[in-house]
């Protein structure tokens, strides 16, 4: 999956070259305007080619946000369930099993996506 600087207008710019150019190949090819639709087509290529993050950049980034995602979801469980813990509501041994089950997962998750 590539991975684009400031969203994916660029791809679609592309795309939307291209369909028009694809409807309307007649006209075009009836005027003369390929050389004029390469050169856009072109110029459109490069500002793409420019926005797709490279491979090494995208993937130190990706590393760190799945590192937060364990503690981040810990946190936020032991917030939204403590309480029930506190009120008896449920058992000091069923919320630590869930914050166990939580940690495994993201650091699965985690280990999946360096392999």
């Amino acid at each position: 999956m590539l991975q684009i600087k400031g969203g994916a207008g660029p791809a679609i710019e592309i795309m939307d070259l291209l369909s028009e150019s694809c409807a309307n190949h007649d006209l075009i090819s009836d005027y003369f305007q390929r050389p004029r639709v390469n050169t856009m087509m072109e110029v459109k290529a490069t500002a793409l080619m420019k926005a797709v993050l490279p491979k090494d950049k995208h993937k130190p980034n990706t590393k760190w946000i799945l590192e937060w995602f364990r503690p981040v979801f810990v946190a936020i469980r032991m917030m939204l369930s403590s309480h029930e813990v506190i009120d008896g509501d449920q058992s000091l041994g069923a919320f630590l099993t869930t914050i166990s089950v939580i940690k495994s997962i993201a650091k699965d998750v985690s280990a999946g996506y360096h392999d």
